[in-house]
């Protein structure tokens, strides 16, 4: 349905890969080779700007899932250059969110804790303002993951609640 779409889109879209639509799916079902071909080539030079924080996000949860940490970094600073400080609104809302929440895992992963809690924090700060609760399940999984490498299960076995 999302391919048929994009095509009765196609005289709007025209620079854009078709299969851009599968992307999320992609990522999921690992057709990696496919996801990292397109989000590459919506990020490349002259292609609509518009699209590249959707590319971009998904490149970089991809590269993490792959092992390229340094990309993964990279397109999280790119995307979010003033780090885990950046004010609500600054920034296309989903895109931060899901940004947040890799630089998180990527700190956790290299027991960072200090990082992790700055972005965990960062996080919070977003959905609170945004009052919403997309991403919230996520959010506090990421918590239970943190408190789980300080040691307190207590507080790891709350969140993950």
């Amino acid at each position: 349905m999302a391919e048929d779409a994009w095509g009765r889109s196609r005289d709007a879209l025209p620079d854009l890969p078709r299969r851009l639509a599968h992307l999320p799916l992609l990522l999921l079902e690992g057709g990696w080779e496919e996801a990292r071909a397109l989000a590459l080539a919506v990020r490349a030079p002259g292609s609509r700007t518009q699209w590249r924080p959707f590319a971009s996000s998904f490149l970089a949860h991809l590269a993490r899932e792959q092992g390229d940490i340094a990309l993964a970094w990279s397109l999280v600073r790119e995307r979010l250059p003033a780090g885990p400080g950046g004010e609500p609104g600054d920034a296309i809302f989903l895109d931060v969110l899901s940004l947040q929440r890799l630089a998180v895992a990527l700190a956790l992963d290299a027991a960072d804790l200090p990082l992790a809690r700055s972005w965990l924090d960062a996080h919070d700060r977003w959905t609170l303002w945004a009052d919403c609760v997309l991403g919230a399940a996520e959010g506090r999984l990421l918590w239970a993951r943190y408190h789980r490498a300080r040691g307190d299960l207590d507080r790891a076995r709350a969140s993950a609640a």
